[in-house]
This record gives structure tokens, sequence and C-alpha cells, in this order.
């Protein structure tokens, strides 16, 4: 750790900057490399040992304060993309398992505890909700195509034909020449704007849902039902593309559609995991304040605690052999695993 040490003195300049910026080049579309990310995470490790050092040491403050500053870097690795954000959040939760094993590790005391509480609700972590991640890479699939020319012209000229043979076929009446002109005189923007509508509009629906007061549950079908809508229409479904080679410009939106739709539904499931173990931790220093006031563990959770954003309900308590431990009220959520979250208790 002593050779680390100026690495670990510059995350902590680095943590308490307002703004802090890779120069991720996203001129380069899904193409842009995010060589930052080979090392986050070897990094993270260093610095939670250390964290966990000074606590071995008797300096608890200056342990929590630690992973405080983990904290800040996970906000700082940013959520410009898809995978920012999970190693983001990843980070995070490295920095709150930190805390976990150190609140095991201590004897509770009252003012230590409000005092993380406090910088644990105030202190910026990584980004709440993926909306800023989700429409980046969808940006990014954007640029990708502003890149590629021969695909835009490929499109514009099957689209150009299109036209040309419904003239054909109707007699070649005035309207539809007009149209297969106007074809011909879409501008490379007014073409990507075209092939990125469908996809913009389910983002916006799925965001929508993300974001309302329905259940996780709900929440999940209705973005599940989504998902699987458009990529029944522009995915690789036989159906789907026998539709294409009547509507070629569908063969854009696909090529957004195969990039950035499956994420919507993985970015999902990490945000509320990660917001459900957040929320144990929050619930989790409650118990250990009470333990501090008392000598004792409560009997039940306290009332006012952070709640299962899963189910919306208290997180089930129970007292066991070394401290405590919080699960899931119901262990049959969607596409997740039931994890109980255990705390020790120094006595």
């Amino acid at each position: 750790m002593k050779k680390c040490r100026g690495t670990i003195e510059l995350a902590h300049a680095a943590s308490i900057l307002s703004e802090c910026d890779w120069g991720i080049m996203y001129s380069q579309g899904l193409a842009c490399r995010l060589p930052q990310l080979t090392e986050i995470r070897p990094f993270t490790r260093m610095l939670c040992a250390n964290a966990l050092l000074h606590a071995a040491d008797g300096n608890d403050r200056a342990s929590f304060e630690h992973c405080l500053m983990i904290r800040r870097f996970a906000h700082q690795v940013g959520d410009d993309s898809y995978l920012l954000y999970c190693v983001s959040k990843t980070v995070d939760r490295q920095a709150l398992d930190c805390i976990k094993i150190l609140l095991g590790y201590i004897k509770p005391d009252v003012d230590a505890l409000a005092w993380l509480k406090n910088q644990l609700v105030t202190e910026e972590g990584s980004s709440v909700l993926p909306a800023r991640a989700l429409k980046i890479d969808f940006e990014m699939a954007l640029q990708s195509l502003r890149k590629n020319s021969s695909i835009l012209e490929n499109a514009r000229q099957a689209m150009f034909k299109k036209e040309e043979l419904k003239a054909l076929v109707r007699e070649q009446h005035a309207q539809d020449t007009e149209n297969a002109v106007d074809i011909q005189k879409l501008t490379d923007e007014e073409l990507i704007a075209l092939a990125g509508e469908p996809y913009g509009i389910f983002l916006d629906s799925a965001l929508h849902a993300m974001d309302s007061e329905m259940s996780y549950e709900k929440q999940f079908s209705e973005i599940q039902r989504l998902t699987e809508a458009l990529e029944k229409e522009f995915g690789n479904d036989p159906a789907a593309q026998l539709k294409m080679i009547t509507h070629p410009e569908k063969l854009l939106t696909q090529s957004i559609v195969m990039a950035c739709a499956e994420q919507v539904l993985r970015i999902y499931n990490v945000h509320v995991p990660y917001r459900a173990y957040f929320n144990t931790l929050v619930a989790g220093i409650e118990v250990y304040l009470i333990m501090a006031k008392t000598g004792e563990l409560p009997e039940k959770l306290p009332e006012g605690v952070p709640k299962d954003p899963f189910t919306g309900r208290d997180f089930k308590y129970e007292i066991t052999e070394d401290g405590f431990m919080l699960s899931l009220p119901d262990e049959n959520i969607p596409e997740q695993k039931h994890r109980p979250y255990e705390f020790k208790v120094k006595k």
C-alpha cells in the first residue's frame, strides 16, 4: 500500500473536484474506447484495502471517510454509457460493502453512526437513474450511423427504388414519382432522424415506466413488453426481416435496436438491486444506532427506514447469532436471485 500512496492521494484530489472528465471521444460512436475500464476495478479494490487498513490501525473515522471518497469516485466514473453506468454501480457497491464490513468490526458508537448515516444520505455516489446512460448510448448509435456513409447511401437508394417500383405498379402516378424524388433529396441527418424515431419513442416510454409509481414487477413487465414489441418489428425475427425488404429505412433502425434495445432491461436490473442494497445499509445503520444507545438489538426493524424497492414494503428483519439479517420480503422477484444481507455486530 505504501507503493500506491501517490495514486491514492491523486484519487482523493480528484474525488473532491466538482467536475471530472474522462475525455471520452463520443465522435467515434459505439466504437469509442473506454481505456479507464481496465484499471477501475483493481484500483477500487486497492482503495477498499486502504480503508480497511485504517480501521485495523484504529482510525475508524478515517476508514469511513475513505469509503465515502470511493463513493465520490464511483460518481465520477460516470453514466456516459451503459458500461460506465454499470461499472460506476459496481464501484459504489464495493464502497458500501466496505462500510458494512467496518460496521461489524467496530464497536457501535452513537456519534460515529449518526455522522455516517448523514454522510451516506447526503454524499453523492453513483448516478441514481440510468436515463442519461441510455440516452447517450442511443446518441452514440446514431453517431455510428453518421460515420457509415455507405450504409446511409445504400438505404437511400433502396428507398428510392422502392418508390420507383410503386410508381410503375401504379402506372407512374405523379405523386409516386414525387415521392421518389423526395427520397433522393433526403440529407444524412434527415435519414438518421427517420431511422432513430422508433427507438426514441421506445426509449421515452421505457424511461417513463422506470420513473412511474408502478411496482417493480409492473415496471419490469412494461419494459419487457416494450422491448419485445420493438425487437419483433426491428429484430432478427423472420417476419421483421420480410417487412424490411419493403421498408429499407427500417434496416437503419435495426442497427440501432440491435445495439441498444437489450441494454434497457439490463441496466434496469443493475439499478434496482443496487438501490435495494443501499437501502438495507441505511436501514442497518438505524439498527446499529439502537444497539449503540441501548446495548441490545431491537426486536423489530425501526420505523421510517428505507423500504425494499422491489415491493415497496419493509425489509424482513431477523436477529442472528453474529448480528442481524435483512432480506427481501418477497423471494419470488422476477429475474432476481434472493440473497439476504447479513450484518455482524461487535459485542
